[in-house]
């Protein structure tokens, strides 16, 4: 499925595999064995192929409840971008409304470092479990369990696990960003 919306994407742009290899710095080869589903992308090839295609990550999930006002914990999207110790659990289902929240789980002793956003946004987090270190704006603060922060989202510049146990934050976005 994500390859047929890759290529329908493309196609609606009127762009060949050639264009959007360049715009995402990936293969023609590799980019036509996505849209043919001969293989997964990682979740950091489907973001600059979003980005290229100028859609939104999740324009190319293939959820058929993406209407649904539920998500069961067993049912929750997970990505991961290049560190399959980093993790997102995505809880809303629908993104057309003016927020997306998402569980973020961290190994201890990982980091990430932000990437720019597209447009601004309002973002919170509170801590679930672990202690974070995060850096807003040039500031570096440590958060435990029950510990929350609000910061626009273009402000993130990197957030990390810092204890001996897997963090566990609660995170919301207005408006949405994947």
């Amino acid at each position: 499925m994500i390859g047929e919306r890759i290529r329908r994407r493309r196609r609606e742009l009127g762009l060949t595999l050639r264009e959007l290899a360049d715009r995402t710095g990936v293969s023609v080869s590799f980019l036509s064995q996505v849209e043919n589903n001969r293989c997964n992308p990682s979740l950091d090839s489907i973001h600059r192929i979003a980005t290229a295609l100028g859609v939104q990550l999740l324009y190319f999930r293939t959820d058929d409840n993406i209407n649904s006002p539920i998500t069961r914990a067993h049912e929750r999207p997970k990505l991961h971008f290049r560190n399959p110790n980093v993790g997102y659990e995505l809880l809303t289902r629908y993104l057309g409304g003016a927020t997306m929240a998402m569980v973020l789980r961290f190994q201890p002793g990982e980091r990430r470092s932000a990437e720019a956003l597209a447009q601004q946004t309002e973002q919170w987090m509170y801590v679930l479990q672990g202690t974070m270190e995060i850096t807003v704006k040039g500031e570096q603060y440590i958060l435990w369990p029950g510990d929350f922060i609000v910061y626009a989202g273009n402000d993130l510049e990197e957030t990390a696990c810092i204890g001996e146990n897997e963090l566990e934050v609660l995170c919301c976005f207005a408006p949405p960003i994947l």
